[in-house]
């Protein structure tokens, strides 16, 4: 369970110093079951700015261009001092301004560990319309919950996604 109460799906293990929003809650829900309740390891979820810059700064500043779509941002960063700090300040005011440099600081996306089958958990993403980059160490989720995960209440009720919580 997380600090909210909910649970976890089945065979997923999440990092204690993972935060999810309620969205890529329900969207880790969506791509389990989608992927069978198979083996996940979830790393990364919701990002404050600190975390942010920590994660950015543990990459290599070669690839940021690569990742992140925003160039000028990355351009803003690589200029400043390579410090949480100075990186956090510089990501908080882009953030204010409503300009992110990844869905993880919007809470619409997680980072998630699969066993050796990659593939498989790239597939059941896709078959729930999540979008899955695979990233190396990790595959990247984003879109949370995704557009499956928000029809279930619409079509089956609010009770649905209570009954999938009760039963896992």
């Amino acid at each position: 369970m997380n600090a909210t109460g909910l649970p976890f799906p089945p065979n997923t293990v999440v990092r204690s110093s993972v935060v999810l929003s309620l969205a890529a809650w329900l969207g880790l829900w969506t791509v389990a079951a989608a992927y069978g309740f198979g083996a996940l390891e979830v790393t990364s979820g919701t990002r404050t700015p600190e975390s942010q810059a920590a994660a950015m700064l543990a990459k290599d500043p070669g690839t940021l261009r690569g990742l992140y779509a925003r160039d000028d941002i990355i351009d803003e960063l690589l200029a400043a001092p390579r410090t949480v700090s100075s990186w956090a300040a510089i990501i908080g005011r882009h953030a204010a301004a409503g300009d992110y440099l990844s869905d993880h600081q919007k809470g619409d996306a997680i980072d998630v560990i699969p066993p050796a089958d990659r593939s498989a958990l790239i597939r059941a993403a896709a078959r729930v319309m999540v979008e899955a980059i695979d990233e190396g160490n990790h595959i990247h989720l984003e879109g949370l919950p995704g557009p499956v995960a928000l029809a279930v209440p619409a079509i089956l009720g609010a009770g649905a996604i209570l009954a999938v919580v009760r039963r896992g």
